[in-house]
This record gives C-alpha cells, sequence and structure tokens, in this order.
C-alpha cells in the first residue's frame, strides 16, 4: 500500500480525498508579510512549485529563504518564523499555525490524497488494511476549523 499526495492519479490511483493546501507560519508569527515573501521548501516538495506559481499569479514578489533535504529543516526555519510554507489543511505540523493572512496571500489549489494497492500480492491483511485507510478517509467529513472560525462560535 502506497499513499500518494499528488495532482492526478496514475493509473491504477484510488483517490481517498482531496484537501486544500494552505499557508502555514510560526505561531504568532510575520514572516508572511514580508516582501518578497520568505519562503521555506524541501528541494523536492510538489507543493513548493504550487506556492511559487500561486504567487508568481497573484503578482506577489518571493525568495527561496530556506531550502533543504529535510522536513525538520523546514519546519524548524518556519517555526524560528524565518519563512512561510504550505501543508494540508488539517495536517499542519505541530509547531506551525494556518497563516490568518485576510486574503493577503493567494488562496492555494487542492491537492489528491491517493492509495495504490501492489498487483503482486493482497493477503487479506492488505484488504483489511486498506479498508481502514479507506474508512479514516470516509470520516474526515469536515476541515479542521481555523482558530478565529473556532472563536466565532
Amino acid at each position: 500500500i502506497i499513499l500518494t499526495t499528488e495532482d492526478q492519479g496514475a493509473p491504477g490511483a484510488e483517490m481517498l480525498a482531496e484537501v486544500p493546501l494552505v499557508w502555514v507560519g510560526a505561531a504568532g508569527g510575520l514572516a508572511w508579510k514580508s516582501r518578497p515573501l520568505r519562503l521555506a521548501f524541501e528541494y523536492n516538495c510538489i507543493f513548493r512549485t504550487r506556492a511559487q506559481q500561486a504567487l508568481d499569479q497573484a503578482g506577489i514578489a518571493w525568495e527561496m529563504a530556506v531550502e533543504s533535504d529535510t522536513s525538520r529543516t523546514i519546519e524548524a526555519s518556519v517555526s524560528a518564523d524565518l519563512a512561510v510554507h504550505i501543508a494540508l489543511e488539517g495536517a499542519e505540523p505541530r509547531d506551525l499555525e494556518r497563516v490568518p493572512h485576510g486574503g493577503a496571500l493567494p488562496d492555494l489549489c487542492k491537492t489528491q490524497i491517493n492509495m495504490y494497492l501492489s498487483d503482486l500480492a493482497r493477503p487479506r491483511v492488505v484488504a483489511e488494511l486498506a479498508e481502514l485507510i479507506r474508512g479514516g478517509f470516509r470520516a474526515r467529513t469536515a476541515p479542521v476549523p481555523f482558530p478565529s472560525e473556532l472563536a466565532a462560535e
């Protein structure tokens, strides 16, 4: 079993969910206000290009402030308020929070979470695990509320 995040699934993909991407930064951070906007991404992160394209389309100047091979370096840099990053809605790293930009940053697209099962062998345990994963995504009926939405209730 392989779970992926992709724009479009390849043949054999089972789309489990389509999840919005959100801007994330340091708790109470201000890096999102800087121009050029300072970004932090892994070299091979598929979300990197999406962030750059969204900023280019919105006419917002940006610079790649932090690049790394590891997500921990990116998370540490963003939590230190040196840059911003993007993440799957509801899966923000625990030391980061959604950026309360109020429209100052562009909206981001959604990404697919896809599951692939090997055709080589499908013992019962694999089928049961796949069904547990499907059930977990079916149970995810509402996005995690943004903190300001909680305060309004």
